[in-house]
């Protein structure tokens, strides 16, 4: 039975059928969740793989079969599978996650934060450097990556997304092109050519032709060969590499 038809089975009350899907695509969890572990052996490879078996359960428990030229399930299946390994990796209620939602909505360093607000934004951010440079430049990178994502979400499909957020290395580390169509059942050829198509849609956007191109020129200059262009070049290469 394929994925969708083990889904429909599961929805309709075979709980037998969640156990076949879980084994069918328990592969592409284990993979996911040895990247998280590669980056910290101090993380628990049972757990992060029983959080991945979690976010099968969910997107099984979510996705749409009646939903025309919809992707298939493993593609739909893989955000939730990461987000859990990700929110077991770093902790639910940790400090790091919660910073993200600040570097999501932050204006100013001195933003008041907290039940009281008595708190600044500077104050809570987690860096091993805390100086004012340092600090503007994390969030100057949180801001332009989500606004890359913001482009992905509007350009590519689900799969194209997942493909450049695994091959670029978006929270793990970089994935093979040949691996990540192993993943998805995508031949290595097309792989690559979606990984190809997806990067041409961002940078033929509205985006890509506007804030993509001053991002560029603030960050990558031709003529910029200082200590700190050089460190945000390869800071630029995690979420902007071939896009602007």
């Amino acid at each position: 039975m394929t994925n969708e038809e083990l889904v429909l089975s599961y929805q309709q009350g075979d709980k037998q059928a969640l156990d076949i899907l879980i084994d069918s695509n328990i592969g592409i969890v284990r993979k996911i969740a040895k990247k998280y572990n590669t980056l910290d052996k101090l993380l628990e490879l049972d757990d992060l793989i029983q959080s991945g078996i979690l976010g099968l359960i969910t997107a099984a428990n979510k996705y749409d079969l009646n939903i025309e030229n919809k992707a298939t399930f493993i593609t739909y299946a893989f955000q939730y599978i990461e987000r859990e390994i990700y929110n077991c990796a770093n902790g639910r209620g940790s400090r790091e996650v919660n910073n993200n939602k600040f570097y999501r909505t932050v204006n100013s360093l001195n933003v008041p934060v907290g039940e009281e607000e008595d708190t600044e934004l500077i104050n809570m951010l987690d860096s091993h450097d805390m100086s004012m440079e340092n600090i503007e430049d994390e969030i100057y990178f949180k801001q332009l990556r989500n606004e890359l994502e913001g482009a992905m979400i509007k350009h590519n499909t689900l799969l194209e997304r997942q493909i450049l957020k695994l091959y670029y290395g978006w929270d793990i580390e970089p994935i093979k092109i040949k691996e990540i169509g192993e993943m998805f059942s995508v031949p290595e050829d097309k792989a690559r050519l979606m990984e190809v198509k997806a990067l041409r849609k961002i940078k033929d956007s509205l985006w890509g032709r506007t804030s993509g191109r001053k991002y560029r020129d603030e960050l990558i200059g031709t003529y910029d060969n200082t200590y700190r262009a050089v460190e945000k070049r390869i800071d630029l290469e995690r979420y902007f590499k071939d896009v602007i």
